[in-house]
């Protein structure tokens, strides 16, 4: 096989500052704080609109690509505040060093003692139904998080669904996060 390349920044340059390809949305399953003037912090179960993949980072002159520039999604499906968070590969270190800290017990979200005990419970009551919410909230969704493993980012789209079986006549669709195949992954 032969591969021939050619080298056009004119046409590199264009397609960086037109943004083309870089809308998506990501669901976090880790723990950031953040990191003044622009990095966002979030938590587990946070929606982010990645905007630029390319995007350079504090103190960088010239796209790397060391971080995206991304707007949080509020509850009510509305952008609240943009900023930036680490690529794929960074969140991907920033993710297993966390879980590092927490097998330790030093990490944030690290459980010792009783808080294990506790944490075991809650989670078995949601696995039984126990507990008969229509939505999981995102602490529920931190705890699970905790104990799968997940990839730092989940890639997910926003669903609009029809009225459910007995509902209200009239009533508003549903509108909720679902995550992407795996095929369509970061």
């Amino acid at each position: 096989m032969e591969l021939l390349t050619q080298r056009k920044q004119d046409i590199f340059w264009k397609m960086v500052q037109s943004r083309v390809g870089d809308s998506f949305y990501i669901r976090t399953h880790f723990e950031l704080e953040p990191s003044p003037p622009s990095g966002l912090g979030f938590t587990r179960g946070d929606v982010f609109h990645v905007l630029d993949t390319l995007y350079p980072g504090p103190g960088q002159s010239h796209t790397r690509g060391g971080h995206w520039l991304a707007v949080r999604m509020g509850r009510d499906l509305r952008e609240q505040e943009r900023g930036i968070i680490p690529n794929q590969s960074r969140a991907e270190q920033l993710a297993s060093l966390e879980a590092a800290q927490r097998a330790v017990g030093a990490g944030p979200g690290s459980s010792a003692g009783s808080n294990a005990r506790a944490e075991f419970w809650r989670l078995r009551g949601l696995r039984r139904g126990a507990k008969k919410t229509t939505q999981r909230s995102r602490e529920d969704l931190s705890a699970l998080t905790r104990q799968g493993h997940y990839p730092p980012y989940e890639r997910v789209v926003l669903r609009e669904g029809g009225a459910r079986a007995g509902g209200v006549p009239g009533e508003a669709p549903h509108r909720w996060w679902h995550a992407c195949s795996p095929a369509s992954s970061l």
